[in-house]
């Protein structure tokens, strides 16, 4: 419904079959510019993590500060997930990464230097891809995912608002990837769901913006249309992702990305029968991890 509306029996869409194999099924909508491909549950993968080899209590000295940050949480929301973490030396490091397994589920966690956080995500699969998706932080004022918040009483009876549940685990289930193209510029874009994105990209784009992914790698997100405002400028925006890691050579999606937000101002909306125009005279503003110095 949030890709093509609200359907009836009079308004079925009529689609030609491309291609049918033991564990997908792939359809091409008539008239309509947009694939869709069902992906059925068997997936003999599972997910891995680049993130493993050495315990918590293995950080000491400079690196003394993942153990500051995860030690009120890894006694107690924490403690059914033993949390193992990457090599790599953390002495000057913003950031964390470690994983654990739990009941088939595989769990990553990003400790954040400062402000001190601690977030969990599930690792899910979607379309023979994986994806993270926030399910548990240490402080919902330092997240970007929009969770329940409820107190903790941590030492000297200090209170954190934590959310959400670490514990969630995930079923295999079937997915339904959504591909369209409508512009030669643009290539082929596939729709990403919300789900995919929690704690990724901020909650209060997700609420305003719809997600494409593009060939190049980088995210597109359009405004709702239900939440078109006519005295406002229509607005896109843009995540530039810039690969900081190894490249993914196993096809797990593990490669660490760093990503810069930018929300551009639209001469007209975008709809099927019109791209997206950029309004040149009108700033670019990089919503987030812009680069030191920049404007």
């Amino acid at each position: 419904a949030e890709v093509f509306g609200e359907q009836t029996r009079f308004s079925r869409k009529q689609a030609v079959r491309v291609e049918t194999t033991g564990v997908r099924q792939w359809l091409r909508l008539a008239a309509e510019r947009h694939d869709v491909q069902f992906w059925s549950v068997k997936d003999d993968r599972a997910p891995r993590s680049p993130f493993h080899g050495r315990l918590l209590n293995s950080f000491s000295g400079d690196e003394e500060w993942v153990r500051t940050v995860m030690d009120p949480f890894a006694s107690s929301e924490l403690k059914e997930l033993q949390f193992t973490f990457d090599r790599m030396s953390v002495a000057r490091a913003p950031y964390a990464f470690g994983s654990a397994m739990y009941q088939g589920t595989l769990k990553e966690v990003v400790v954040q230097r400062s402000p001190p956080a601690v977030n969990v995500y599930n690792v899910v699969e979607h379309g023979r891809h994986f994806y993270r998706t926030l399910i548990w932080t240490s402080d919902t004022h330092n997240c970007l995912a929009d969770l329940e918040p409820r107190a903790k009483v941590l030492a000297m009876d200090t209170f954190q608002q934590v959310g959400g549940n670490p514990l969630v685990t995930v079923e295999p289930a079937p997915s339904l990837v959504i591909t369209r193209n409508l512009f030669a510029e643009l290539g082929e874009q596939t729709y990403m769901p919300r789900e995919l994105l929690e704690g990724t990209v901020p909650a209060a784009l997700l609420d305003k913006y719809m997600f494409w992914h593009n060939k190049d790698q980088s995210l597109s997100g359009y405004q709702r249309p239900e939440l078109a405002d006519g005295t406002k400028a229509p607005s896109m925006i843009k995540i530039e992702l810039e690969v900081a890691g190894g490249a993914d050579d196993e096809g797990f999606d593990t490669a660490l990305s760093d990503g810069r937000v930018k929300k551009y101002t639209l001469l007209a909306p975008v709809t099927p029968d019109n791209p997206p125009q950029v309004d040149k005279s009108a700033p670019v503003l990089t919503l987030m991890n812009a680069a030191k110095g920049a404007e």
